[in-house]
C-alpha cells in the first residue's frame, strides 16, 4: 500500500475527551475527509480497506504491547494488566491464544447458535422497529454483537450492557 497523505488536511480527533465516541458525526466527517487521523496519542486509520492492508502487512506490528513503556509505565499494576491483555499481545503469544480461543469462535460452533443469534437479532428489531427507524450502532449492532458473544462463551445475556462498556473503555 503505497499512500500520501498532506499532513495539513488529516483530521484531529481527540480521543481522550470523554465525549468522544467512534459512532459520531466527527468521526464520520473525518473518514470522508482522509483515510486517517491524527490523535493526541498518534494515528488512527479510519478506514476498512486501509486497516486491511495495514493488518496484513509482514512489516508492520500493530507496537500497543509496548504503549505503557513509551509512556514511561515501566512496571506497576498497569503495566501488568496491559501486557497480558489479549486484545496486545503480538507474535508467537499472540498466535498460541488464538489456537486456544479458535475452537470457541468456529464457524461450526457459530452454526450451532444460529437460532439464538436469530432469537437475538428478532428480538433487538422488534425494540424498533415501531418506531421506523434505528441508530443502527446503539440499537442493533453494539447489542448484537456484544449478546452474540455472551451466547458464545455460555455467559448470561443480562451481563452485555457491562461487557459492552468495558469493550469500548478497552
Amino acid at each position: 500500500m503505497t499512500t500520501t497523505v498532506d499532513t495539513a488536511e488529516i483530521p484531529y480527533l481527540d480521543i481522550s475527551d470523554p465525549s468522544f465516541a467512534m459512532a459520531s458525526e466527527q468521526v464520520r466527517d473525518a473518514r470522508e475527509q482522509s483515510w486517517i487521523a491524527q490523535t493526541n496519542y498518534g494515528f488512527a486509520v479510519l478506514r476498512y480497506d486501509e486497516v486491511a492492508a495495514l493488518l496484513k502487512d509482514q512489516k508492520l506490528s500493530q507496537g500497543s504491547a509496548r504503549w505503557p513503556d513509551h509512556h514511561g509505565v515501566h512496571s506497576g499494576a498497569f503495566h501488568e494488566w496491559w501486557s497480558k491483555n489479549l486484545l496486545v499481545l503480538e507474535s508467537d503469544e499472540h498466535h498460541r491464544i488464538r489456537r486456544l480461543l479458535n475452537p470457541a469462535f468456529s464457524p461450526s460452533m457459530a452454526r450451532k447458535l444460529e437460532p439464538e443469534f436469530a432469537e437475538i437479532a428478532e428480538e433487538l428489531i422488534a425494540g424498533f422497529a415501531d418506531q421506523g427507524e434505528c441508530d443502527f450502532v446503539r440499537d442493533f449492532a453494539e447489542p448484537f454483537a456484544t449478546r452474540a458473544l455472551c451466547a458464545m462463551m455460555g455467559l448470561d445475556h443480562k451481563h452485555w450492557p457491562f461487557i459492552a462498556s468495558r469493550a469500548n473503555t478497552v
